[in-house]
């Protein structure tokens, strides 16, 4: 269960540091995935997933605002904490199942 604590650091952080800079895009995704990777390597991993996923079904890239609010907005992105989980767990089919549920904000999903 260390996963958890280190993901409950993570949501702390990218909450806080979400709130105070009201989402914007001031550092550039790869300093925001390498943030994620020191407090929890699978974190970097399954933001890329979902950042991935979210592009592929919803025809256009994710903006780090948009990553850094499925993490920080109340518990986080049902789907990315799934992700995250799943990561830490080494269970691909969750991962490809979580991938294939990613939500397009505003849109109806493909598929």
């Amino acid at each position: 269960m260390r996963w958890a604590a280190s993901l409950g650091v993570l949501l702390a952080v990218c909450g806080a540091g979400a709130r105070a800079q009201g989402y914007q895009d001031e550092v550039s995704r790869e300093e925001y995935l390498a943030m994620l990777e020191r407090i929890l390597p699978a974190a970097r991993e399954a933001a890329e997933l979902y950042a991935r996923s979210f592009s592929e079904r919803c025809g256009r890239m994710l903006a780090t605002a948009e990553l850094r609010r499925a993490f920080a907005d109340g518990n986080g992105d049902p789907v990315l904490m799934g992700m995250v989980r799943a990561q830490v767990q080494g269970d691909g089919r969750a991962l490809r199942s979580l991938a294939a549920s990613v939500k397009c904000a505003g849109k109806r999903n493909a598929g």
